[in-house]
């Protein structure tokens, strides 16, 4: 009988032993999703999950950076149009004109905005972009193009894709055009304003209080 007690002592040592090795080794591969599930124009299961102390978005499986945190994730579907000659998917090139039908099912960009410490960056299909304090104003073109307005030291400024605008002092009612070929916004700079349309600044204004936009 003590033999018998000493024989379930072991085992209950080496149970206990095994488990808690498979606890540690696979400590690194378990998910607690935290945030959005959902499935792409094509079918892929896409989801935000913790990973250690930081998060990761998941696309079929595939994990992406650890990053702190995720704030904002969704997919921008866009269609490859038929043009002659035949060009890339995205390409800048495309023009309204040469437009000819799109194809069927769309492509898709996976966009996220991750936060490291206290900077964000924009995460284009797994491509983090640059760094800056605050990102905000998200949007996009129908053909993939992403936009959004990005904070860096004090400053703002308007970013398309990866192509950073000029720095103002502040940036508001950013805005496109119905055939999406042009992007306009308010800029303030010292004791101006002034709308700067594709990245070209007009006539200067003075500056208006907040709220009021009349004598």
């Amino acid at each position: 009988m003590i033999c018998a007690g000493l024989v379930s002592c072991g085992l209950d040592r080496k149970a206990e032993q095994l488990a808690k090795e498979v606890e540690e080794t696979s400590r690194d591969y378990l998910y607690s999703v935290v945030g959005t599930i959902m499935f792409s124009p094509s079918g892929k299961l896409v989801y935000v999950a913790k990973k250690g102390e930081g998060q990761v978005v998941v696309v079929d499986g595939k994990e992406g950076p650890v990053y702190d945190r995720i704030t904002f994730i969704a997919f921008v579907p866009y269609y490859v149009y038929s043009t002659a000659p035949a060009r890339p998917a995205g390409s800048e090139d495309i023009t309204i004109s040469e437009a000819r039908g799109p194809s069927c099912p769309p492509t898709e960009k996976l966009i996220y905005v991750a936060e490291r410490g206290d900077k964000k960056v924009m995460v284009s299909n797994g491509v983090p972009g640059a760094e800056y304090d605050d990102i905000s104003d998200i949007n996009f073109f129908h053909w993939g193009r992403v936009f959004y307005k990005a904070k860096l030291n004090g400053k703002f400024a308007v970013v398309i894709d990866t192509t950073e605008g000029k720095f103002y002092e502040n940036i508001s009612g950013i805005t496109y055009s119905a055939d999406f070929s042009h992007l306009a916004y308010w800029a303030t700079e010292g004791d101006s304003s002034f709308v700067v349309l594709d990245g070209k600044e007009g006539p200067r204004y003075d500056k208006l209080p907040a709220g009021k936009w009349r004598d």
